[in-house]
């Protein structure tokens, strides 16, 4: 492969994951948005499950009609769980978001890489 070749071929890589990056930012961020939604959310049970001194106060009040049982089985899982809750359920988004932003970061790697590669290329033809 001549070097120019290898030079075309290097900015193409470059470009092509520019452009992947752009079209995904958009998206990202509005992943990002609904996901601190139900981070928020997850984060206001928590703080409500806190009116309950323990799993048996809550169970008290399912027993007066007062939760469902979904309820009663969240507030449960959060009084047990503390904090912890809010790292360990996380949702569909928030995910979504970690899968993105892995994969963005994968790209501006391999672009810091061509780049790399495109420089070694233009000093190595400089000296020669």
């Amino acid at each position: 492969m001549t070097k120019k070749n290898e030079r075309e071929m290097l900015l193409m890589e470059i470009k092509a994951r520019k452009e992947v990056i752009a079209k995904i930012i958009n998206p990202l961020h509005r992943l990002k948005k609904q996901a601190d939604k139900k981070l928020q959310i997850r984060k206001d049970k928590v703080a409500a499950s806190r009116e309950y001194d323990s799993v048996e106060d809550a169970h008290e009040m399912w027993g007066y009609g007062a939760i469902t049982d979904d309820e009663f089985e969240e507030i449960k899982n959060m009084l047990e769980e503390g904090e912890n809750y809010i790292e360990n359920h996380i949702s569909p988004q928030e995910y979504g978001v970690r899968i993105l932003e892995d994969f963005l970061a994968r790209l501006y790697s391999e672009i810091n890489s061509f780049e790399f590669d495109l420089r070694q290329l233009r000093d190595s033809t400089h000296n020669t």
